[in-house]
């Protein structure tokens, strides 16, 4: 053995493995899969002692006595655009998809009174001719989509608050964090479902949604029980390069490894906790991937009896009450802004805030039991409410991507490797450093399962046998 690190007992050197791939969440197992099925060798380490990443599924007892299953990660496989890669995955698997449809209700709930989203709308001039003729100058003007909405409605207001909840949970940081570049779409979007709904006698405006039958982790752990190489439990902590051009990752075990080529599939608020050689990724690159932004929802998934009124979901200042998707014994109380932020420090309080709105607007009754932080353990059986949060999680430290003030348009810019297109940010490094996850992926919508697989199948196309 030569370089620099050949009189370190701990080391070992990969003679039938030269590629490694950091991360076991779906671009890491997507991108690992894909690289076993062309032939060539490759190696997992993983953080956690599971496999899936921000996928995450779970078992919770319903107020029927059987369990449903809950989705403390993601959840539609349908966020992320038309992108295939993703169900001819799960096809190609043996796996199956189950699709529904439901419901987005306008009520919104101020833990006091209800709100009626449509009635409040008709009061203000906002006819699609005028609507987009006022985005089209906010475009140009507006700082951020805290101005966006500050333009739209009174500070404060119900409508104000709403599209705040709105697009702090879609996009997972709050407006006065998002950037109007794409964000400002998101904006379009929810107000489109409503302008759409103005004219009618009911608001039958639905979500198309799918999950993998059995629970979206049966994603991950297919993709791992199909893999020859993979190793939980070993935490990346320094990434240097030695003089035969070899690259040395040495883990929180003081354990050493040696690779050619190093394949990242980590959340960009974990390389602040990886010690990385500036001939390895230059110290500039670091800074711009440590500004991208990441979203602070967390989740608590409540067993509920709905009352089978006019209205299927709610949103608060501090969360959104929605279905589990095709299970509606199960529902999201999904926490936005400070709230996600802070969900272990205040669960009591949140989660009696969610139940009240709840009760007030959507359920018969909801489980009064106190909620229990998840494990890490996929599909594992739970006979309370379940907390997820993403923000505390040390392997995450957020829920996902999204445009924020930093970067702006600069997150999206796109350059050519190798006859590739590839995110700038993002771009390879000397054939010997690739960097994949829902954040690299070149989808118009980040943060989803589809961006992930995105990404993970697309950095194949770099490696052959």
């Amino acid at each position: 053995m030569t370089g620099f690190y050949k009189n370190i007992p701990n080391v070992t050197s990969s003679t039938a493995s030269k590629t490694v791939i950091i991360g076991a969440g779906l671009a890491g197992l997507t991108a690992a899969y894909t690289l076993q099925q062309k032939g060539c060798n490759v190696e997992v380490f993983e953080a956690k002692n599971r496999v899936g990443g921000r996928v995450h599924s779970a078992y919770v007892k319903n107020l029927d006595g059987d369990y449903s299953i809950a989705e403390l990660g993601g959840q539609n496989l349908l966020d992320g655009g038309g992108n295939e890669l993703l169900p001819t995955l799960v096809k190609n698997l043996g796996l199956e998809i189950i699709e529904n449809n439901f419901l987005i209700s306008p009520i919104f709930y101020d833990g006091q009174s209800c709100h009626d989203i449509m009635m409040l709308l008709q009061q203000y001039d906002l006819t699609p001719e005028v609507f987009g003729k006022k985005i089209d100058e906010l475009q140009k003007t507006a700082t951020s989509m805290q101005d966006v909405l500050d333009n739209f409605f009174k500070k404060k207001s119900i409508l104000h608050q709403l599209f705040t909840s709105h697009l702090s949970a879609y996009e997972g940081s709050t407006p006065d964090k998002l950037s109007v570049y794409h964000n400002i779409k998101t904006f379009e979007f929810f107000m489109q479902l409503y302008q759409k709904s103005l004219n009618q006698a009911e608001y039958k405006n639905v979500i198309l949604h799918q999950r993998i039958k059995g629970g979206n982790a049966m994603l991950p752990l297919t993709l791992a029980r199909n893999l020859r190489h993979i190793t939980l439990g070993k935490v990346l902590k320094e990434v240097q390069l030695t003089l035969d051009n070899q690259l040395a990752l040495t883990f929180q075990d003081q354990q050493t490894v040696l690779f050619d080529q190093l394949i990242l599939a980590i959340p960009c608020p974990i390389y602040s906790d990886i010690t990385f050689g500036s001939n390895v990724i230059s110290e500039e690159r670091l800074a711009i991937i440590k500004q991208v932004q990441y979203g602070t929802n967390g989740k608590i998934m409540i067993p509920i009896e709905l009352n089978n009124g006019h209205y299927s979901a709610v949103t608060t200042k501090n969360m959104g009450g929605f279905s589990n998707g095709d299970d509606s014994k199960i529902y999201n109380m999904y926490f936005i802004g400070e709230s996600g932020a802070t969900l272990l420090e205040n669960a009591d309080v949140l989660f009696k805030e969610g139940v009240k709105a709840m009760l007030a607007t959507l359920g018969k009754r909801v489980s009064d039991k106190k909620p229990v932080l998840a494990s890490e353990e996929q599909l594992k059986p739970y006979d309370a409410p379940v907390l997820k949060s993403w923000v505390e999680d040390p392997f995450a430290k957020g829920s996902y991507s999204g445009f924020g003030l930093a970067l702006g348009e600069k997150f999206a810019a796109t350059t050519v490797y190798k006859n590739q297109r590839v995110k700038s940010i993002f771009e390879p490094i000397a054939d010997r450093v690739f960097m994949i996850g829902e954040h690299t992926t070149l989808l118009n919508e980040i943060g989803t399962m589809k961006a992930a697989v995105e990404s993970g199948g697309r950095v194949a196309e770099f490696f052959q046998k």
